[in-house]
């Protein structure tokens, strides 16, 4: 009866240690499902923040950029013909351009879809990867273009100064102030010869 009585609280002991794993393994697989639901949760919140920025990449900020190009593009074009007509008009040279027209208004399509950041061939990407890498290179592309146009702007901003300063010939702040003085100086004799 004694060793019944042991066999009895040996086979209490392991189920005790049974239960006791049991329940510890229960209470990892909760925790571990808490954690992969908050993990889901994380991952569903960044993929909306990931789609809103690519919707704005793609439908906000290109658009806008190359809009903004096409702007400055027509400026630069007006502003070019006004300063040969300015030119002319003045019988002075036209300073030279920094920029080539050619490089200003040139617009080239890179299609380096396949390419990653290094430029080296992807391996195994994403289509989100690609659409996102391919919508920030357009939106880069973009933005340099603007960045050129405004180079080219300034450019002819400064040919125009030079035009303006080889001139030599009198501007409406120089009559002006001309105007002025001459009308100081006359008063001035007039009241010299007046007699007292």
């Amino acid at each position: 009866s004694e060793s019944m009585s042991r066999l009895g609280d040996r086979m209490n002991v392991k189920l005790s240690q049974s239960a006791q794993e049991t329940e510890e393994h229960k209470n990892k697989r909760v925790t571990a499902k808490h954690e992969l639901l908050t993990l889901l949760e994380t991952l569903e919140s960044e993929r909306e923040v990931s789609s809103k920025l690519r919707d704005s990449i793609k439908f906000t900020f290109t658009p806008k950029a190359l809009s903004q190009q096409q702007i400055l593009k027509e400026s630069l074009r007006e502003f070019e013909h006004e300063l040969a007509r300015l030119s002319t008009r003045l019988g002075r040279p036209l300073p030279p351009s920094n920029s080539t027209p050619a490089e200003v208004f040139a617009i080239e399509g890179d299609d380096d879809e396949d390419m990653d950041a290094s430029g080296s061939a992807s391996i195994r990407r994403t289509r989100s990867e690609i659409d996102s890498t391919h919508l920030l290179a357009n939106l880069e592309d973009e933005t340099q273009r603007v960045s050129q146009c405004i180079m080219a702007l300034t450019s002819n901003i400064e040919r125009l100064h030079i035009l303006i300063a080889q001139s030599g010939e009198r501007t409406c702040a120089t009559l002006f102030s001309d105007l002025l003085a001459g009308a100081a100086g006359a008063s001035d004799s007039v009241g010299e010869t007046a007699p007292m």
